[in-house]
């Protein structure tokens, strides 16, 4: 397969998380965080899949070595509760890469799960705009090595675990309690504010409750 019709292929097969969650919740009458939930504990299935971020408008694509399914839905809950009109640009990096799956690795996914696949509605970005196309061969997942990461790939899991770290480290210095994420939070975005930063304290309050475990994983 060539790089042109490869990167066709994923923009035609591409089903972003955000996309994911919103078309199930369409389809089972669920909240965004029952849908979000339902996913997390199938993470272990679902990780099983080749992940991948996509850029449409820059039409390149990474494969991941660390899935990261849980963050998407973790994230993908908070994002529509703190902005209920959005559904994928809190999945986005700070690049525009969406992290999702191919349509036909999803089929396997929902038909091992025994819940319908919802039917999602992602257009290729083509010059014609054309509708997704049947997928024909073997999933890109399994032709494609994952690339290492590039400067313009999000973090991966040991960086990510890393900053984690760090956060945690300069909230203690400050005296930020993060085992009451939820106050911590509050005072955290108090300060973003006094120099002109604009955070969302729920979003700040979820990645504190991240930092425990990233502590516990590098101190081991």
């Amino acid at each position: 397969m060539g790089i042109a019709a490869e990167i066709a292929f994923v923009d035609a097969e591409f089903v972003g998380g955000g996309e994911l969650l919103a078309a199930l919740c369409e389809q089972e009458q669920v909240k965004p965080h029952q849908a979000a939930g339902w996913f997390i504990r199938h993470q272990k299935e679902l990780d099983g899949l080749p992940m991948f971020l996509f850029n449409r408008e820059r039409q390149d694509f990474h494969v991941l070595e660390d899935p990261w399914s849980c963050d998407i839905f973790h994230d993908a809950n908070v994002g529509i509760q703190e902005d209920p009109t959005s559904t994928a640009a809190w999945l986005e990096d700070g690049y525009g890469y969406v992290g999702g799956w191919l349509r036909r690795d999803l089929a396997k996914f929902f038909e091992e799960a025994g819940v319908p696949m919802p039917a999602i509605r992602t257009f290729a970005t083509t010059k014609e705009q054309s509708p997704p196309r049947e997928a024909t061969g073997d999933s890109v997942g399994t032709q494609i090595e994952a690339e290492p990461a590039s400067d313009d790939a999000p973090l991966a899991t040991k960086e990510r675990t890393t900053l984690l770290c760090i956060v945690g480290t300069i909230a203690r210095e400050a005296k930020f309690d993060i085992s009451r994420p939820s106050k911590a939070a509050a005072a955290i975005v108090d300060s973003a504010a006094a120099v002109g930063v604009k955070l969302g304290q729920r979003t700040v309050e979820e990645w504190l409750k991240r930092v425990p475990d990233a502590l516990e994983r590098r101190s081991t």
